[in-house]
């Protein structure tokens, strides 16, 4: 990884498992560029951000400059950060394989996952 370059995870969108409105879609150039970060519920891209970054050291800086731009009510959230190095052009992307990432931040999520990561028998026999 280097110093300058910021970096996000991205796997390929699978229609049958991931809901695309709740991921924000991501579009890549050569080597990896991101050059578009967009949450949309029209899919314009095979390839989905999994909401896990490394900023490089400058990320703070970039934090006070962006939240200089706000209104002091606003909030600043990871993918206006994000944004920032992808319109900057220092945002690439790092691919994993489809369903290493399972989104989990609601009940109804966490109960696909489990019915996703358990055998039904293990599933049956644990709540037996």
């Amino acid at each position: 990884l280097s110093d300058d370059i910021a970096y996000m995870w991205v796997m390929p969108m699978d229609d049958t498992w991931d809901d695309i409105g709740k991921y924000g879609q991501v579009t890549l150039s050569s080597g990896n560029s991101v050059y578009r970060l967009e949450r949309t519920s029209v899919r314009f891209s095979p390839f989905i951000q999994t909401g896990a970054w490394v900023f490089p050291p400058d990320v703070y800086d970039r934090v006070r400059a962006l939240r200089a731009q706000m209104c002091e009510s606003d909030e600043l959230r990871f993918t206006d950060i994000a944004r920032s190095y992808v319109v900057s052009g220092r945002m690439r992307a790092i691919h994993i394989a489809r369903h290493s990432f399972i989104d989990c931040g609601t009940p109804a999520a966490i109960e696909r996952a489990v019915a996703h990561l358990v055998p039904t028998s293990t599933a049956k026999a644990a709540a037996e």
